[in-house]
Order: structure tokens, then sequence, then C-alpha cells
């Protein structure tokens, strides 16, 4: 998510990253004119959207993990978010699982979902802070000194509560690494990609995020544990 489009079906490190060109948030929501709620922008992103009321989809982001990531316009706040949809059928229960999964979770290193729902074909989308920065990742490429080194431990610090937080809500993230730690430009965190997140013990939860047999052990792509 680290500030341009990234196919993260070819690249299985890259994570469906939500965040504007250039690692910044697009212009705040106070800014938006009726026109651009309207009418976001002439090349509107469509393909494969069928819900025409709430959220107008105005440029893709990313795609990974069984689903694709970009901004919207929501029509009803006047404000811009990242809308998640399954890039194919295959790909839907996944992303109803990761909303419920981040719909548990509250907390400031941990990326807030503001709405869920099914769009009119009924394939589940759900809508989240659009959050802009860079990766853990890169922030460590960068950094050149053991004082820019050290300075990023605040960084690894906020990580390790927001896990230790999840796994007291008995969450699992289960794909931990730098590039799925956001980095904003004002030193928020935000741990991201929370696709192979479990919740641990609650069948009724994962059940009805997936209704298969195997609902409570669903992993997703590359099954991992």
């Amino acid at each position: 998510m680290a500030g341009s489009r990234r196919d993260a079906a070819a690249d299985s490190d890259a994570p469906p990253t939500v965040v504007a060109r250039g690692g910044r948030t697009p212009g705040p929501a106070a800014t938006l004119t009726a026109e651009a709620i309207a009418a976001p922008a002439a090349g509107a992103l469509t393909d494969g959207w069928h819900e025409r009321g709430r959220y107008a989809l105005v440029e893709e982001l990313a795609r990974g993990g069984g689903g694709r990531i970009a901004i919207a316009i929501d029509r009803k706040l006047h404000r811009r978010v990242a809308v998640k949809r399954p890039l194919d059928r295959g790909g839907g229960e996944r992303v109803a699982r990761e909303a419920l999964v981040l719909a548990r979770l509250e907390h400031p290193a941990i990326v807030p979902i503001h709405d869920v729902g099914e769009d009119a074909a009924g394939a589940p989308y759900y809508a989240m802070k659009l959050l802009g920065g860079h990766t853990l990742g890169d922030r460590l490429r960068a950094a050149t000194t053991f004082e820019q080194r050290v300075a990023l431990l605040t960084v690894v610090t906020a990580v390790a509560d927001a896990v230790a937080y999840a796994h007291s809500e008995r969450v699992i993230h289960r794909d931990l690494k730098p590039s799925n730690v956001l980095v904003g430009e004002f030193s928020e965190v935000a741990l991201i990609d929370w696709g192979l997140g479990k919740i641990i013990g609650d069948a009724d939860v994962a059940h009805a995020a997936a209704p298969t047999a195997a609902a409570a052990e669903l992993t997703g792509v590359g099954h991992a544990t």
C-alpha cells in the first residue's frame, strides 16, 4: 500500500496496500464538492462494481489476497474511504471473514472498518479508513544510520502493542512482516492486511464469515497456520 499500484497476485510478498500516490491520503473530505461526489472522475473504476448508491469508486490501488482495494467517495458522509471487494467469486468468503476480524478490533494501530455490505450482485465488500504512508520495509531500507533505525523502534513497539491487543481479543494476524506495517506522515502506525487473520475458539463468528464444513479452520490462499 505504499504510494503506487501493485499487483500482489504477481508478487506474493506485496500486500494490498491502501494509500494514495506519493504516500499521502487524498485531499480532506471537507474539500469535496457536490460535483465531485455526484461524478467523482471520468475514469471512475466500475469494473465488476454493481453498487450504485453510497460509494463511487475512483481509483484502484491494489490487488491481492483474493481482493481489490480502491479509493471511493462516500456520498453520505462526503469523504474518501478505501473499499475492498473480492477479486473474483472465490474471494468472497475471505473478504467477508476479514471484515468480521477487523470489526472485532478497535486499536489505534489497526485500520478501522466503517461499513460492510453486499453489492447488487451479492458480492461482499467493506469500507475502511483510507490510509497514507510508507511501509516499515521501505522505512528500514531508507534508514542508513544507527540513529534512524533506532527511531523506528517506536513503530515496532506500536505493532507489538496492536498484536498483543488482537491476541487479547482471540485474533491472530498470521502474516506479520514489514510490508504489512504502514508508517504515516505524522508517525501514525497501522498493521494492515488481515486477510489471513483468524479468530481462535469462536466457531459462531468463523461460521458466519465462511459457512462451510471447515468454516472454523478456513485460512484462505496458502493455508497458512
